[in-house]
């Protein structure tokens, strides 16, 4: 418990200062998005046994980077998507490709589980920075209000986790769903959606949002309970992958939590889901209260 602690203690510390220099033309936020999506790619590739195949780590680590850093590079989302569809349906094609002709080498399932986690975790980073540049007109003017919404891909992925802990451990009953994550129960779930909840008040006050905003807190609410369970659900993912590969975690970088995929797997469900949610709801102008902040 102690090594978990310090070192979520230490990781909050390295990650506050990606936070603090995450605005648009400052490229400290793309080599955070670009660190971990690199390294997530590396487990997954070695979880599935595919980290030494040389032309599948060809098409992996770029189709990742290329993910994260076009997302600055490219005017506008919609340019972005129509790049990137042609990258992930080239890089899932030629990873099927690769296993056709490996000779049983590269068995066709483990190359499929890879290359759809791989699309998976590239979106999803590419997501958390879509997010942070999020904008809107207000008054005939473009205003850029992702850096008030973004951090909740995390606190919306982790709150639900550490709330269902602490409700499961202490009121839970009724397994989830065992076959999967043996430790996860319905109370704990229910908790960390309300954990989810009452974080998302915290944060509206914390940015500014009055008590007369009463749009911009529904806003958030609705975020939050979908992004708990989607969180949850995220988890429950990553943990089905670890288990058809009969390992304990994907990696060692975050000591007492395992590799990048352990910590993040909420973060990578949440991030997407948060980002076309909020895409959504930005076209039908709910985030109307978040534009004067």
């Amino acid at each position: 418990m102690k090594t978990r602690i310090l070192t979520a203690v230490v990781a909050v510390l390295l990650f506050v200062p990606f936070c603090i220099f995450s605005a648009s033309p400052v490229f400290v936020f793309l080599l955070f998005a670009g660190i971990i999506v690199t390294v997530a790619i590396f487990e997954l590739l070695k979880c599935t046994g595919l980290h030494r195949n040389v032309f599948e780590s060809l098409l992996a680590y770029p189709t990742g980077l290329a993910a994260v850093i076009l997302t600055r590079i490219v005017e506008t989302p919609e340019e972005y998507f129509r790049i990137m569809s042609f990258v992930w349906f080239a890089f899932l094609f030629l990873s099927l490709v690769n296993a056709t002709f490996s000779k049983g080498r590269v068995p066709v399932t483990d190359a499929a589980v890879a290359a759809l986690m791989i699309v998976y975790v590239s979106f999803a980073m590419a997501s958390i920075v879509l997010l942070r540049d999020l904008s809107a007109l207000s008054e005939g003017e473009r205003v850029v209000f992702g850096g008030k919404i973004y951090l909740l891909a995390f606190l919306f992925a982790w709150m639900p986790d550490i709330g269902g802990y602490f409700f499961g451990r202490f009121f839970g009953k009724h397994k989830l769903i065992p076959d999967v994550s043996p430790k996860k129960t319905v109370e704990g779930f229910v908790g960390g959606l309300f954990s989810a909840l009452v974080v998302s008040v915290i944060y509206g006050f914390a940015i500014g949002l009055g008590r007369g905003d009463f749009k911009g807190f529904l806003v958030l609410g609705v975020l939050a309970i979908l992004s708990g369970a989607v969180s949850v659900c995220g988890d429950l993912l990553a943990s089905l992958v670890k288990r058809h590969y009969g390992i304990k975690d994907y990696g060692f970088v975050f000591p007492g939590h395992g590799g990048v995929m352990d910590r993040f797997d909420s973060v990578m469900a949440v991030a997407p889901f948060l980002y076309i949610l909020s895409s959504i709801a930005n076209s039908f102008g709910l985030f109307s209260d978040f534009l004067t902040l």
